[in-house]
């Protein structure tokens, strides 16, 4: 197995330099050219209708080129956007919330009987754990919170 995937590997970077020897610096531009339209293809949200029209406006990119790029962008449309908005996270992302109801059910004061609390643990992508209590009111404005988060975001 290992040495087919080396003979893979040698075989692709021949074939790349033997591709670069015959055409030059015309192979460099064009590797330029195909990334900047996939960058120009991510940042514009690029749907498959729109691929030709997209694509007229990069020069080096010829009409025989075009249905390969059409081809590429419907396979791996969503991986690119995936890897490159993965890459651009700057702070800690939730990666989970477990929570629970805590009651009293014995104490010496009858007042603490009536008041259950949540306890509520988010797990965070650094491997950091956040815990914490809240009563019926506090749950119910982070329920109203949450909600309005959710509602913008559906409708951005």
């Amino acid at each position: 197995v290992c040495l087919f995937s080396c003979s893979i590997h040698i075989g692709f970077f021949y074939f790349y330099w033997l591709i670069l020897w015959l055409c030059g610096e015309d192979f460099e531009g064009l590797v330029d050219e195909v990334e900047s339209a996939i960058k120009a293809a991510v940042n514009s949200d690029l749907n498959l209708t729109q691929t030709d029209t997209f694509l007229a406006n990069y020069a080096k990119i010829t009409e025989e080129m075009r249905p390969g790029f059409a081809r590429f962008w419907k396979s791996n449309k969503l991986k690119i956007i995936g890897a490159i908005s993965e890459n651009t996270v700057w702070s800690k992302q939730l990666e989970g919330v477990s929570w629970r109801v805590d009651v009293v059910t014995h104490t010496s004061t009858q007042e603490e009987l009536q008041h259950p609390t949540a306890v509520m643990e988010l797990k965070l992508s650094d491997n950091e754990n956040i815990n914490f209590e809240m009563d019926c009111d506090t749950a119910g404005l982070l329920h109203k919170k949450l909600s309005a988060a959710l509602n913008s975001l559906e409708n951005a």
